[in-house]
């Protein structure tokens, strides 16, 4: 069984290298999450969540349904994140322009700044966490990441959308 110091996985010696290495990148997401999150809540007064919707709609997502499928969260709740980013000023609803029914989400010219803002504290992170790698380093670690993350984000996407 593995052991913890400090919040590192430490590997026994029998250890599965296969399930450390799981374990490591695990909790290498919770850290790197919260530490988004605690840049975006200091400098912009966002949540993760909300700056993530914010990149989606500035990508061109404009339903609160299909955000909501992404998100892999209920109705009200993506609603309620939505909400808090209009009376914020920062997403608006307008018309639909073949659905009378329907509205699309927009970026505000403040929405579209902070989230521009979003984007630079996204960088400075990323210089942080990979201050310490070589070019190399970080040529392989991008090499890795993409052959975990690609097959992950399909099962996840195949997932999500077998509940709808």
């Amino acid at each position: 069984m593995d052991s913890y110091v400090d919040g590192m996985v430490i590997p026994d010696e029998g250890s599965d290298r296969a399930h450390t290495a799981g374990r490591t990148l695990i909790q290498l997401a919770h850290v790197v999450v919260r530490l988004e999150d605690r840049a975006l809540t200091r400098e912009l007064g966002l949540s993760y969540r909300q700056m993530r919707i914010l990149k989606h709609i500035d990508a061109g997502i404009t339903s609160g349904t299909e955000l909501g499928k992404i998100f892999g969260v209920t109705a009200p709740a993506i609603s309620e994140t939505l909400e808090s980013l209009v009376r914020k000023n920062l997403v608006a609803r307008e018309p639909h322009d073949t659905d009378r029914r329907a509205v699309r989400l927009v970026l505000t010219r403040a929405g579209s700044e902070l989230n521009a803002r979003a984007h630079k504290v996204e960088i400075e992170l990323s210089q942080h966490l990979l201050g310490p790698l070589t070019e190399d380093d970080i040529e392989n670690l991008l090499d890795l990441a993409h052959r975990v993350l690609v097959p992950s984000q399909e099962t996840l996407i195949t997932r999500r959308l077998s509940q709808s």
